[in-house]
């Protein structure tokens, strides 16, 4: 049974937590992609998680991360990771034990890395290669959110025409973020890759690969 206590939550998040609390079951899935997307967009502009607004949200997503809602309890695991607060590793730790679910556990091992888990950050750059499809996208996502720069000659190799639609858009998709906060040397080889793509035979994915020089050209 959900409790319907939710604190004093930020308000540019305060809505999602109500439709995680009290939608149904779709309505609750896209509030748990919608989470995950706020957090990134707050960290792509440098926001710190700081704040009793951001506080109130832990016990919460603690909550959530055990939710039978695969996306759910995936997407309040990453939240955790971007938020950061203190004593998670170990309930984290415990849900990588627990846990079943492929994709949720690359979940944990991206909040894990956010906690500076050396082990989590190398796991999550092997996995942008793995056999698996949704384990390889989510490690692709995660591995942008990370910042993990050394990645990105396999992401160039998702990115070639030859490959799966899906990597192919994973993968433009992570090397745009990659160019977050990067040496302007490292930049300058993100834009020539994209930039290959922009007018790729694919609208979607040239599509996708404007988007992301757009917004990399628009960073200060």
């Amino acid at each position: 049974m959900r409790s319907s206590g939710s604190g004093n939550i930020h308000p540019d998040f305060s809505e999602t937590f109500r439709v995680l609390e009290h939608g149904a079951a779709a309505e609750r899935t896209a509030a748990a992609v919608d989470l995950s997307r706020k957090f990134r967009d707050l960290a792509d502009s440098g926001h710190r998680f700081s704040g009793d607004g951001f506080t109130a949200m832990v016990p919460e997503l603690k909550r959530y991360s055990t939710d039978d809602e695969l996306l759910v309890r995936s997407n309040a695991i990453e939240a955790l990771g971007w938020l950061k607060p203190d004593g998670i590793t170990l309930l984290l730790r415990r849900r990588l034990v627990s846990e079943h679910d492929a994709d949720t556990k690359v979940s944990i091992h991206f909040a894990l890395a956010r906690l500076g888990d050396a082990a989590s950050r190398d796991s999550i750059k092997s996995w942008v290669n793995h056999h698996d499809k949704g384990t390889r996208h989510a490690a692709i996502v995660h591995a942008s959110n990370l910042g993990l720069v050394e990645v990105l000659p396999a992401l160039e190799e998702h990115a070639s025409p030859d490959k799966d639609y899906e990597d192919r858009m994973h993968a433009i998709y992570a090397i745009g973020r990659l160019g977050r906060r990067v040496h302007p040397v490292t930049r300058v080889k993100l834009l020539a890759v994209l930039n290959k793509y922009r007018q790729d035979a694919d609208e979607d994915i040239a599509n996708e690969a404007r988007i992301a020089l757009n917004r990399l050209r628009n960073e200060r």
